[in-house]
């Protein structure tokens, strides 16, 4: 009996020591997955809401996860402002960091540039002062000299909407209303699509339209523009 009772003690104790070991051992192991938990979370807090942005920011289209942002979300080196844009945050114009941005789109690294672009794209609602008119004449130069790649944005809709094309007749028109000033000339427009169609030689079916596309907005645009201007 007295075997027993000790044996069963024996047992008791190693059982007790078996459990501090394990969570001992398990500890470390689990600090290590309650890190990578916080990192992982801390690193998507950059990423969009996709249903907000969907409803409230670009309408029926919106950032497609096919685009490869999130390499740039988790870059640090990448500015923590690009970042708010992109997200469609609040921020205040800053001329040495928003500038830069501009200079992105026709970056050396091309698989940065649909990034930098939607974030120019999506900077145009804060849009005002020096950079509105930096906005305007960078904007107006990128699409005549990367015309295809403009229109190549907007194929088949994966990562920028209708909307987007809209805001993009938008930032156009921040320079062409500087252009224009007070002389009542609407042949700039005309001189500036008849540049665009020339590039479009040799474009496909859709890049054709997706241009044409945006050729009529901005015409649309630069009517309701003198319509106003010159009542």
């Amino acid at each position: 009996m007295l075997n027993k009772k000790i044996g069963g003690k024996v047992a008791g104790i190693i059982v007790v020591f078996l459990f501090l070991g394990g969570i001992v051992c398990f500890y470390p192991y689990y600090s290590t997955l309650k890190k990578q938990e916080m990192d992982w979370a801390k690193n998507n807090e950059l990423m969009p809401n996709h249903s907000e942005i969907t409803t409230e920011k670009l309408i029926s289209d919106s950032i497609k996860t096919d685009c490869d942002y999130i390499r740039y979300l988790k870059d640090p080196k990448v500015s923590s402002l690009a970042k708010t844009i992109f997200n469609a945050g609040n921020w205040r114009l800053n001329s040495d960091t928003i500038l830069s941005f501009l200079d992105s789109l026709s970056a050396n690294d091309d698989d940065s540039r649909a990034f930098y672009f939607r974030v120019v794209t999506n900077s145009y609602k804060n849009a005002d002062g020096f950079y509105s008119e930096a906005l305007g004449i960078t904007g107006k130069s990128y699409i005549e000299r990367n015309t295809k790649e403009f229109v190549d944005y907007f194929i088949d809709k994966k990562c920028f909407s209708d909307k987007d094309l809209v805001t993009w007749e938008n930032i156009v028109m921040l320079e062409f209303s500087i252009l224009e000033g007070d002389r009542n000339d609407k042949s700039l427009l005309k001189a500036y699509i008849a540049i665009l169609n020339k590039n479009a030689e040799g474009f496909n079916e859709k890049q054709k339209a997706t241009l044409a596309s945006f050729c009529n907005g901005l015409t649309q645009r630069w009517d309701e523009y003198f319509k106003k201007q010159y009542k």
